[in-house]
């Protein structure tokens, strides 16, 4: 738990000092609120709202992954997994329209990366909840900036 802590606190840390080191005028905060997707903000409400979210994900693919392992072998675990967390985020189509898929193409990758990295490491619990938080980190910048 003290590791999985020391992610947490470095993830939002690194999230809110966005905020204050590279601000955004007005008009980008009114575009990034009326697109309904708030984490590029980086605003200190709205990552601990995402902290939560992503923390219940990854207990939920912890929990599905070792649930997979049980019943076939460690490739097919992952296999199996990238396919429903890619599947399970098919319904942001109807939150977001095309906007989500800035989280379902990632999301085939991301659910291979999660589950290999708990099905291969020892600790692949705390590697897969980092990539999960750097996804964020990274899609946060690329639509605060880029976008």
């Amino acid at each position: 738990i003290k590791a999985y802590l020391k992610v947490i606190v470095v993830f939002l840390l690194l999230a809110i000092s966005i905020a204050f080191i590279f601000p955004i005028s007005m008009f980008k905060k009114l575009e990034i609120i009326s697109s309904k997707i708030l984490f590029p903000l980086f605003s200190w409400n709205i990552f601990i709202a995402k902290t939560t979210d992503i923390i219940f994900q990854q207990i939920l693919i912890n929990i599905l992954v070792e649930s997979y392992i049980r019943n076939f072998d460690r490739k097919q675990s992952v296999k199996y997994f990238g396919l429903f967390f890619a599947v399970i985020h098919l319904p942001l189509f109807y939150l977001f329209g095309l906007k989500a898929l800035y989280f379902i193409l990632p999301s085939v990758l991301g659910g291979l990366l999660f589950a290999y990295l708990i099905a291969y490491f020892q600790r692949g619990y705390l590697l897969s909840l980092s990539c999960h938080f750097t996804f964020y980190i990274l899609l946060g910048i690329f639509l605060r900036y880029f976008n």
